[in-house]
């Protein structure tokens, strides 16, 4: 019985995993096309209730995934626990681009704070870091 509840635990961690990934990277596709055309001067009200709710999915992604990057920071000889294997890698990743010499990745430029600031840019100049970012962040996760 015992080896049955780990698969299905694993199997609901997964699915987890891939469900919070969807939202993530849609919330991440919203935001970065609404800056995109705010950017060009096209005016996206119809559509600041989705950017909103994007803005509020990237936020809490961005809380949780700070304490995991945090815990993986403090604790480098161990694998990050308590979370699904797929943020795992991810929070790995990000220390290892953030530790990388010279720093080529906007990952490495910005912090999860700073992020989280970016979220709602005051200029084209935090515009595009924003996007920049974003981008990365996506590219870290492939």
């Amino acid at each position: 019985m015992r080896a049955r509840e780990t698969e299905l635990t694993n199997e609901w961690m997964s699915a987890c995993s891939l469900e919070r990934c969807y939202r993530v990277v849609s919330a991440i596709n919203a935001i970065s096309i609404h800056e995109k055309l705010k950017g060009s001067g096209f005016d996206g009200e119809s559509r600041l209730d989705e950017v909103r709710k994007a803005k509020d999915v990237l936020l809490d992604f961005i809380e949780i995934f700070s304490d995991i990057v945090n815990d993986a920071e403090r604790h480098p000889e161990r694998i990050v626990v308590g979370v699904d294997p797929r943020t795992g890698d991810l929070a790995q990743r990000f220390l290892s681009i953030k530790r990388q010499q010279p720093r080529t990745s906007s990952l490495a430029t910005v912090s999860l704070e700073e992020l989280s600031d970016l979220v709602e840019p005051e200029d084209d100049a935090d515009r595009r870091r924003l996007l920049d970012y974003l981008r990365a962040l996506i590219e870290a996760d492939e």
